[in-house]
């Protein structure tokens, strides 16, 4: 999946894996007699880009880490590596995910995820 990902106008190493999802921002409640309400805040579908490593060096978890702190405070540039641009930012709950493990020599790498929403 060679690709220029950039996060905050910075170039990210190459997902391993890379999914978009479809989003309707809202809130639905049943009702007593079991119909559905629902109320959409914007009819139009928002997009949900998550994207996972599996095995980073320390260097590439720090680029990733500060692009994405730079998203956590507010909306900035994202091109996937499917080519996809829009302003994206990290959503209500910013959670960075990584582990940590060893390779042969001791050396240390890196499993990382995160979730960027559509401003």
């Amino acid at each position: 999946m060679a690709s220029d990902t950039k996060l905050n106008n910075v170039t990210l190493a190459d997902p391993t894996t890379y999914t978009v999802q479809g989003v309707w921002l809202g809130g639905a409640v049943q009702l007593a007699n079991g119909n559905l309400r629902r109320d959409l805040v914007n009819g139009s579908m928002k997009r949900r880009f998550s994207l996972a490593w599996v095995a980073l060096s320390s260097a590439q978890l720090a680029v990733i880490t500060s692009a994405f702190a730079a998203a956590v405070a507010g909306d900035v540039p994202f091109v996937g590596p499917d080519g996809t641009s829009c302003n994206v930012n990290a959503g209500m709950t910013p959670v960075l995910n990584y582990e940590t493990f060893v390779v042969g020599g001791g050396a240390l790498l890196y499993r990382c995820s995160l979730e960027l929403w559509e401003a």
